[in-house]
């Protein structure tokens, strides 16, 4: 009996440890509550320069929660202009799966049915982000 008790209060606690469970009433994928404003407040340049590379490789910089940025600089341009590519990854254990922008058009748009597999600027990104916290609420 006492195995038996010491098992289940150890899967008890397991189960308070793992944060992957979302709170919300379905799981989007998104992960917690995304402080999505720093998507317009922070440049993909910076993040380049200051943020250290993701374990998914490919040069991919963390801005928050779900979001992470690919950026370079755009060539013959005087290294003045950055071209950036934004991308959602959900974190399950040590892997990271990629994910897409749902409903979701070119620009940030909503667009029922509509898949994109990047977007490529802020702007479209924070509107993609702000659609989907108001989804949750």
């Amino acid at each position: 009996k006492a195995a038996a008790a010491a098992k289940d209060a150890a899967a008890k606690a397991a189960a308070a440890k793992d944060t992957r469970k979302s709170t919300a009433p379905y799981d989007d994928g998104l992960g917690p509550p995304t402080d999505f404003k720093r998507i317009l407040e922070i440049s993909p340049q910076e993040l380049m320069e200051t943020e250290p590379e993701g374990p998914m490789g490919n040069g991919m910089r963390h801005v928050t929660g779900p979001v992470w940025v690919r950026a370079k600089r755009r060539a013959g341009d005087g290294q003045k202009h950055w071209d950036a590519t934004y991308l959602l990854w959900r974190k399950e254990g040590k892997k990271f799966h990629l994910l897409r922008f749902e409903d979701c058009g070119s620009k940030g748009e909503y667009v029922p049915g509509g898949i994109e597999k990047e977007l490529r600027s802020k702007k479209a990104v924070h509107l993609f982000m702000e659609r989907m916290e108001d989804k949750r609420k």
